[in-house]
């Protein structure tokens, strides 16, 4: 099973999905907060790294706006230790295996592990599981390019939201 990202949504998941902080801003408040860090995205990942901030859980698929990542950024990325978890996810979709991956990573890090999940394809759309998946009082963070990373908070409010984001942007194809 596959979910294809509808063209009519695309643009509206443009848009942040939470509040935009600067680098600095979002290091700071995942400092503050650091139980249960989650980055979806090679730079959100870099830069929580860079400011001492380790997620629980990571998405990567080792690209940067559909570009290769700047080898200083690979570098950081990999003096990340964790259980490694893998899925192909074409762009514009969210696979059954990027859905079984993002639910084993959460799984191991929730009993104390930290898992980095390493997206064949694209990672950009995995916040949408990952907010379904977040325990309550974790911090996700994803990037907003040319702007900063989005916070997201995964309350029963944007869980409900994201829900129905999946139903509405996306046609579910069997394979």
């Amino acid at each position: 099973m596959t979910l294809k990202l509808l063209e009519e949504h695309r643009e509206r998941l443009r848009k942040p999905f939470g509040q935009v902080l600067s680098p600095g801003e979002a290091a700071a408040r995942a400092r503050a907060n650091p139980a249960f860090v989650v980055t979806v995205g090679d730079v959100s990942t870099a830069v929580m790294l860079e400011h001492g901030v380790t997620p629980r859980v990571a998405f990567i698929d080792f690209k940067t706006i559909r570009g290769p990542i700047p080898p200083s950024t690979a570098e950081v990325l990999s003096r990340f230790e964790a259980k490694v978890f893998k899925a192909r996810n074409p762009a514009g979709t969210i696979t059954g295996e990027a859905l079984e991956a993002c639910g084993k990573a959460f799984e191991h890090a929730a009993a104390g592990g930290r898992s980095l999940v390493v997206v064949e394809g694209e990672e950009d759309l995995m916040i949408i599981p990952a907010v379904l998946e977040a325990p309550e009082g974790a911090l996700l963070f994803y990037g907003q390019p040319n702007e900063g990373l989005v916070l997201v908070l995964p309350t029963a409010e944007n869980k409900r939201k994201t829900r129905e984001t999946l139903e509405d942007a996306f046609q579910k194809e069997e394979k």
